[in-house]
Parts: C-alpha cells; structure tokens; sequence
C-alpha cells in the first residue's frame, strides 16, 4: 500500500516536506476498507485500535 505508508510518513514527519499530496493513495477509514477487502483488515490491521494508530487519516 505505497500511497498509504508514504501518506502515512508525510504526517508523522511534516517538518521534512513542503507539500504532502496523495493522488489515489488508498486512504481509506478502516470501515470502508473492511467492506471493500476485509482480508485486509483482518490480516494487516486486526483492531482498530492498531489500523488508527498507522492511518493517515487519524493524524
């Protein structure tokens, strides 16, 4: 997932970038990602707790 782990790395060190810009970088909330690939979910993330600690989104 290159768009979400390089999403991911622009928030957490912003101090190292001048723009941050994610074009189709599959930001998704883990509700959306587990009704489109619950395998995903499941074998990657296992709880919310861990998919909200490596989302960009909740940056």
């Amino acid at each position: 997932m290159g768009g979400f782990g390089a999403t991911k790395i622009g928030f957490k060190f912003p101090e190292y970038f001048s723009k941050i810009i994610s074009w189709d970088g599959a930001i998704h909330s883990r509700s959306t990602l587990k009704s489109t690939r619950p395998s995903i979910v499941e074998q990657m993330f296992v709880s919310e707790t861990n998919f909200n600690s490596h989302s960009p989104g909740s940056r």
